[in-house]
């Protein structure tokens, strides 16, 4: 992917949660209905795929219990605060190609 959502949990009007569950909905939709022209998901090279957005949470509450909920309502990787350039660094290596 040449593209990666970093989502705070914790975010004045709608929690990082709420957001991820809107954007996998969406991504969902957009799998069940391919000629749908307002999509989050774009297309692969692979005329018939679709590929997921990568989203990764951001929060200063790194519990287990947390991160579980996280991964069960579709994030894909974590990020505990304050963040480090060099922990940022790797994570987003994880989700982002260099081509």
């Amino acid at each position: 992917a040449r593209v990666c959502i970093l989502m705070d949990l914790q975010m004045p009007r709608k929690s990082g949660i709420e957001a991820v569950r809107e954007i996998r909905g969406i991504e969902e939709a957009a799998r069940e209905n391919e000629g749908d022209k307002l999509t989050v998901a774009s297309k692969c090279e692979s005329e018939s795929a679709w590929w997921r957005v990568p989203v990764v949470a951001l929060t200063a509450n790194g519990s287990s219990e947390v991160m579980q909920q996280c991964f069960h309502v579709g994030f894909d990787d974590f990020v505990n605060k304050p963040v480090t350039k060099a922990g940022l660094s790797t994570t987003l290596s994880r989700w982002i190609s260099a081509t």
